[in-house]
Formats: C-alpha cells, structure tokens, sequence
C-alpha cells in the first residue's frame, strides 16, 4: 500500500475547493477576459496540484464537491433568510 498512500496530501484538497470558490465567484461577477480567467483558475490549480504530487486526482474532486456543496448550502441559507422558497427565482 505505500506506494498508493501520499502523507502529505490532504484529503480534500482545499487548495482546489478555495480556487474553485474564488473561480466561480470571479466567473459569475465579471465580463470579459475576467470571466475566463475565473474558470481558468481552478482549471490551473487542479492541474498543479496534481501534476506536482501535492494532491491525488481524488482529493481534488473531493475539493470540488466540497466547494459545490458549501455554495449550496449558502445559496439556500441566503434564500431562506430572504424570506424565497427553495428552487423560487
């Protein structure tokens, strides 16, 4: 097993689930070339993290789906303390 378990990655990757963040609200709030330098950031990272060896392919994907569900979780906290119904608007 050794040479399938890396001691210094972190599983999630939280390098990828703060970029995948910061990406989407760049990519969401901007126009133009900010846009895409919005998606090109994690796109990036995850490249680096993983061509590097600071971080498998999974912990990385676990990342994302961690940044996914933290966004899911403030958009309903957001709706619900705006008085919406889930899936309104």
């Amino acid at each position: 097993m050794a040479p399938l378990y890396n001691t210094y990655a972190a599983m999630p990757s939280l390098h990828f689930t703060w970029t995948a963040v910061l990406g989407l609200f760049v990519a969401r709030r901007t126009r133009g070339v900010l846009r895409l330098l919005g998606v090109a950031y994690p796109a990036l990272t995850f490249f680096a993290i993983t061509v590097t060896g600071n971080h498998f392919i999974l912990d990385a994907v676990a990342g994302g789906a961690l940044a996914g569900a933290s966004l899911g979780l403030m958009g309903l906290w957001a709706r619900r303390r705006n008085g919406l119904k889930p899936g309104a608007g």
